[in-house]
Order: C-alpha cells, then structure tokens, then sequence
C-alpha cells in the first residue's frame, strides 16, 4: 500500500475511502439522469480499479459476489437498475469507506481530499470523484 509522502497526497486507502464517499454522494444527489449516470460510470470505474488491487492480492476487498454485484450493476449504465439497487450500492461505498477509514474522521478526510485535488495540475475541468477516481486507476495501473 501507499504511504502519505506528504499532508496533501493521500495513501491509497485514503483515497479509495474518499472515493466511495464522493461518489455515494453523487448517487444519492444526483440532480438528473444525466448526473446519475455519470456517478455510476465513476461508481464503475473505482469498483473495477479497486477489483485489480484485490486480484493481485495487493487488498483484501469484499467478498467476491459483491465486488461482482458493484461492478455489473454500476456497468448497467443504468438500464434495469433500481432506486433499491442504488440504495445498495451507495450503502456498499458507505461501508467500504468506513472500513478503510479505520477511525479518521470523514469530514476530515473530505477536506484533505478537496485540498489534494485543488492543488492537483490534473484537475483542469474534473470534478472531484473523477479525479479521486483517475488517482485509484493510476495506482492500480
């Protein structure tokens, strides 16, 4: 696992638990449909980078029928997927963040995230559960 070199980056755990918040968020506010499927695209794209850590036994990760569950419902793109699978997924992010958070505050992980994010050169134009989601997928390589 990544280390935190310094108090801006965060290690990979730290970065996954904001990840799966960010997106929980994106989901459960979405404004649109157009909102809602960009969230579950991010949603897809953590779950599936987070699937490689675990297959090269880099983490321990969820069993393998929910890791399966996260990744094809988030693929649907939304086609047959349901307010009670969105409620599911979202809780499954909740969960997972926890777990990885091991006692940090949210709020606070939250905020070291933002400040990351916003001194990132990569962040021209990306929303921050994009960009979360572009570091996981870097990582993961």
């Amino acid at each position: 696992m990544s280390s935190t070199p310094d108090c801006h980056q965060l290690s990979l755990e730290e970065n996954s638990a904001a990840a799966l918040l960010e997106v929980a968020e994106e989901l459960s506010t979405a404004r649109d449909a157009d909102h809602f499927l960009a969230a579950l695209r991010t949603n897809h794209r953590i779950w599936t980078a987070l699937s490689r850590f675990a297959g090269q036994g880099e983490w321990r990760l969820p069993d393998q029928r929910l890791l399966d569950y996260v990744v094809s419902t988030s693929r649907k793109g939304g086609r047959g997927v349901h307010d009670d699978d969105v409620e599911v997924l979202i809780g499954i992010n909740r969960h997972l963040s926890a777990q990885l958070l091991a006692g940090l505050d949210p709020g606070t992980l939250r905020r070291r995230a933002v400040r990351a994010w916003s001194e990132s050169a990569r962040t021209k134009g990306i929303a921050l559960d994009c960009w979360l989601a572009d570091e996981i997928e870097r990582e993961a390589g």
